[in-house]
C-alpha cells in the first residue's frame, strides 16, 4: 500500500531522509570525529618523524632561522616527543574505530564513545581553567555537542538504542 500523506509515514523511515540514509546529526558526528582522527593521526606521525624532519632542515640550511627559533623555544625531550606522538596516533585510532561504529549505529560503540569523548569533554573543562583560548572553548563545546546528539537524539533514529522502560 502506497502511503502519500508524509504524516503518515513510519517513523523509522522518516528519520532515515538524511544524507547517506543516516540522519544528518549522525552524518556531522561521524565526520568531524573522522576529521579528528585523521589529523591526531597525522600529527602523531609528524611528531614520531619531527627529529629527523629538523635535521634535515639544518643539514640542507644551517642557517634557518625557523628551526633556529624552534630549537631553541622548544623544551620538549625525544622521549617526550615520541611520546606524545604515540598518544596522538592511539587517539586518532581510537576516534576512527568509534566514529565507525557510530557510522553502524552500535550500542556498544556508542556506549563506548559516550564515556570518550565525556572523559575527553571534562579534561578539556580542566584544561580551560587553567588557561583560556577560544580554540579549547570551540571544541570543549563540540565535544559536549556530540555526547548531546549520542546520548539524548541517536537513539530516537535507531530503535535498537531506545531507552528501555523498566
Amino acid at each position: 500500500m502506497l502511503i502519500t500523506n508524509p504524516k503518515m509515514q513510519p517513523a523509522s523511515t522518516h528519520a532515515e531522509t538524511g544524507m547517506f540514509g543516516r540522519p544528518a546529526g549522525l552524518v556531522a558526528v561521524v565526520i568531524y570525529k573522522a576529521l579528528a582522527g585523521v589529523f591526531e593521526i597525522m600529527t602523531g606521525t609528524i611528531f614520531l618523524f619531527s627529529r629527523r624532519l629538523i635535521a634535515s632542515e639544518l643539514v640542507e640550511d644551517p642557517s634557518d632561522r625557523f628551526v633556529s627559533w624552534l630549537l631553541s623555544h622548544a623544551s620538549f625531550s625525544y622521549a617526550s616527543v615520541r611520546y606524545l606522538g604515540f598518544l596522538a596516533i592511539a587517539l586518532g585510532v581510537i576516534e576512527l574505530l568509534l566514529a565507525v561504529g557510530i557510522w553502524h549505529r552500535s550500542s556498544r560503540f556508542r556506549s563506548a564513545a559516550l564515556v570518550f569523548f565525556g572523559a575527553l569533554a571534562v579534561y578539556g573543562c580542566f584544561e580551560l581553567v587553567i588557561g583560556f583560548s577560544a580554540f579549547k572553548l570551540v571544541s570543549i563545546l563540540a565535544d559536549f555537542g556530540v555526547v548531546y546528539y549520542l546520548w539524548m537524539i541517536m537513539p530516537k533514529h535507531a530503535p535498537s538504542m531506545r531507552h528501555r522502560k523498566s
